[in-house]
């Protein structure tokens, strides 16, 4: 039988990074959809560009499971930023780019009974926003808020289809990596050796980029699904997290960081995006995510110490 991959999300920090990784003598077609127009890097891999959700994707996601029998790999790696203004247009855009198009592939998939070998889906650890716990597993309840219930949503498009039993909601932290909106942001204040750390401290629950794909190549050996704290087993604050990234990057190599009660950066949010504070505010309000399942399968983490990580940003 054939091996094919449907990837949504490959022009992604995440997405090309798993692309990269993919070793493609395993796989006879991978079909990557995405609204950009670009070349296939590969004579594998055809790019699949739509326009809409509704109409475009669904039809072009039907030719292309139609036309090409066997199993497949599925990558929903798809979803626009959190970082920046929210306004009632962009929370739209976050909510389509996220649960939208997980359902249009999940319902186009069960529609013609499609063989599946894995789903990977990602997800995020903002589930555990203002937990009353100070460490938390991916067992741990979450609350009921904007931000637990965008991700309960996205994770149900897949966790209540047909294929739940084949698939992996990755719960992903802080993406580490020069492209990354959190290095962006950091690296010019970090060149003066200033940053700013909100109180009291919250845990920086974070990944390398280049460690999720060697995780999903250890999960492919697997039988398991359900859900992953996807995070490194190395704890830090995010207090942690700014004294080495600013040390690393700046021209003194020192860090002074200015300490803002939580409460200034939560009513200065409430008042800026009164309805969708909640999702950047979530940022700087984590508990201790262990990865309990990533543990259990014994899955040892290559990228875990993040001052030899911060120094390849």
């Amino acid at each position: 039988m054939k091996n094919h991959i449907l990837f949504f999300g490959y022009t992604g920090l995440i997405g090309n990074q798993i692309y990269k990784h993919i070793k493609q003598d395993n796989y006879d077609k991978i079909f990557c959809f995405t609204r950009k127009r670009i070349s296939p890097p590969t004579n594998k891999t055809s790019i699949i560009s739509y326009t809409d959700i509704d109409i475009d994707l669904e039809k072009k996601l039907e030719n292309v499971l139609q036309k090409n029998e066997g199993k497949w790999t599925i990558f929903l790696f798809t979803g626009e930023t959190i970082f920046g203004f929210i306004n009632s247009q962009k929370w739209k855009n976050i909510f389509k780019t996220r649960i939208d198009i997980n359902k249009k592939v999940i319902s186009t998939l069960e529609k013609f009974n499609i063989e599946v070998s894995k789903i990977f889906s990602a997800s995020a650890i903002g589930i555990y926003y203002q937990s009353p716990h100070t460490e938390v597993t991916e067992n741990t309840e979450p609350q009921d808020n904007i931000v637990s219930n965008l991700v309960k949503d996205w994770e149900n498009t897949v966790l209540k289809s047909n294929y739940v039993n084949k698939s992996v909601i990755m719960r992903l932290g802080a993406v580490l990596d020069k492209n990354s909106k959190i290095y962006q942001s950091l690296s010019l204040p970090s060149l003066m050796s200033i940053g700013i750390n909100f109180t009291p401290n919250s845990f920086f629950p974070w990944i390398y980029n280049k460690e999720i794909p060697l995780i999903i190549e250890y999960l492919m050996k697997t039988d398991f699904s359900g859900i992953l704290n996807t995070v490194c087993d190395n704890y830090i604050t995010y207090r942690e997290f700014l004294e080495n990234f600013i040390t690393n990057h700046s021209f003194l190599k020192k860090s002074f960081i200015i300490d803002i009660p939580k409460k200034i950066l939560e009513k200065s949010l409430a008042f800026l995006m009164p309805s969708y504070y909640e999702l950047i505010y979530s940022l700087f309000c984590s508990p201790k995510v262990i990865p309990q399942n990533l543990i259990n399968l014994g899955y040892r983490f290559k990228f875990n110490n993040i001052k030899d990580v911060i120094k390849t940003m």
